[in-house]
């Protein structure tokens, strides 16, 4: 159900690997982001079409740069693979998804290169240091295929959220602890801006 709303944004899949689909885009990142987007709406459609089961839900982490195509292996054992420190971080940014309870985030890279990226819903999400990686990473989520209920409600804090985010990395915790109680009050579901509280609480207790 998901490899026609990859094949159809100039995508291809590389390889499965266990429940994951690993997939590059050579054309551009616009069509990249809007395959994840159409990906997600085809998955709670079908959700939506089969509540006698329980629903899947998946997490998406985009990427963007240079990276090596190529065969690899051993003489009795060869195939066609991409290696490159981009597919690595992609697959750290998607791991983040279960962290912020996100369903799709995209890196910096990535949003650098969008052609307008007012024409989707995102907002700046956090900088963080990827396992195994010795630079942090900034990340941003892609809030496109939410619910209209829960879209309306990111959009609608998004300028408070990325403050509150910006307050905490200027270690002013009281103002970001006071800006994420009020986006949740406006929206308690979003899980991010719980992250961030709790978060601020802690340096708070050590002082």
């Amino acid at each position: 159900r998901l490899e026609p709303s990859i094949s159809e944004f100039g995508g291809f899949i590389d390889k499965y690997i266990g429940d994951s689909i690993m997939a590059i885009y050579p054309s551009n990142t616009d069509s990249a982001l809007t395959s994840a987007i159409n990906m997600l709406k085809v998955l709670n459609e079908y959700n939506e079409r089969h509540p006698e089961l329980a629903p899947i839900h998946i997490g998406i982490g985009l990427n963007s740069g240079l990276l090596m195509l190529g065969i690899v292996g051993a003489e009795h054992h060869m195939e066609g693979t991409v290696i490159s420190d981009v597919v690595n971080v992609a697959s750290r940014t998607e791991g983040l998804t279960k962290t912020y309870s996100a369903e799709l985030l995209i890196t910096e890279e990535t949003y650098k290169r969008l052609r307008n990226p007012a024409m989707y819903s995102i907002r700046r999400l956090d900088t963080v240091l990827a396992k195994g990686k010795s630079k942090p990473i900034t990340i941003y989520e892609v809030f496109d295929s939410d619910v209209e209920s829960a879209k309306f409600l990111k959009t609608q804090t998004k300028t408070d959220f990325e403050q509150g985010a910006a307050y905490f990395y200027q270690e002013n915790y009281h103002e970001a602890q006071k800006t994420f109680e009020h986006v949740l009050r406006i929206n308690p579901s979003d899980k991010a801006a719980q992250l961030y509280l709790e978060r601020c609480n802690i340096p708070n207790k050590l002082k």
